[in-house]
């Protein structure tokens, strides 16, 4: 790590950064560290997801870290939250692109050490992590929570029939509980391989956790990440959170993949604390 510092303030706050001249509206959550230059984590958020998630966990999560010396940067993708942006116009790509961005300018923050910075990912925020690690040699970690690796079954299972024979249409195809989608989302969906792309990228050690009853997206998704890296060789934990569901909505669910992150990526960032 570079530097020292006395400070042992916990600080947080809002912050801004722009992708394609639109404003995405953050929280940073500076670390509580001996250092003038801290590790740090981005968090992603999942489908019509935003920068607390459900049961404000990226929050608990973002404090817990913060508070063992980890900067943490959770934010809006474009069309949710705060953030600029209609939804309808969201793909799995644009939020490769936020995530890039976030994670410029979390490493250009003069509080973070630029080479000890990681992806957090929930659900589909999982799949953006690991699609956005493909193209980050240098990211030290990457955790995915409940993540998706089935694209094809979010359409089949989400979008009726005669929807999909719209796909192609501009604007609106599908009302996903009051949420209006766009059909690009959903035909990039039908090409994407996660899979293929985890197996082939990167060197970057993952931590997967999954929930057992995950009503979502089944706990298998995950598996089939681990699965995949570890075929490649690469280095990859896997931690089920037994009973859990899909957003870890029980206090006891919450502590334990917060702790099991906090305590993974602690090691992985070279930070011990106290």
């Amino acid at each position: 790590m570079k530097g020292q510092s006395n400070s042992k303030c916990l600080e947080e706050g809002p912050v801004t950064f722009t992708v394609a001249e639109e404003q995405l509206i953050g929280m940073w959550h500076a670390a509580q560290a001996p250092f003038e230059a801290a590790p740090a984590v981005v968090l992603c958020h999942g489908f019509t997801g935003h920068k607390a998630e459900n049961h404000r966990i990226f929050v608990d999560l973002a404090r817990h870290l913060a508070a063992h010396g980890i900067g943490v940067l959770r934010f809006d993708c474009r069309g949710s939250g705060d953030s600029a942006g209609a939804f309808q116009d969201m793909t799995v790509s644009r939020e490769v692109a936020d995530t890039m961005a976030a994670l410029d300018y979390v490493r250009g923050r003069p509080d973070v050490d630029p080479q000890y910075v990681a992806l957090v990912g929930f659900s589909l925020g999982g799949l953006v992590a690991t699609l956005a690690a493909a193209q980050q040699p240098a990211l030290r970690a990457l955790v995915l929570w409940n993540p998706v690796a089935d694209t094809q079954r979010l359409v089949t299972t989400y979008v009726p029939e005669e929807e999909r024979a719209r796909l192609d249409e501009p604007g609106m195809v599908h009302d996903h509980n009051g949420w209006a989608v766009g059909g690009r989302y959903y035909n990039e969906l039908l090409t994407l391989r996660p899979l293929e792309t985890a197996a082939v990228a990167g060197t970057t050690p993952v931590l997967v956790v999954t929930g057992s009853e995950d009503g979502v997206v089944p706990a298998t998704e995950g598996e089939a990440y681990v699965d995949a890296w570890r075929t490649a060789g690469r280095d990859v934990t896997h931690h089920p959170v037994r009973e859990a569901g899909h957003t870890f909505a029980t206090l006891h669910h919450r502590k334990e993949a917060i702790e099991v992150t906090a305590v993974w990526l602690s090691l992985c960032l070279g930070y011990r604390g106290e």
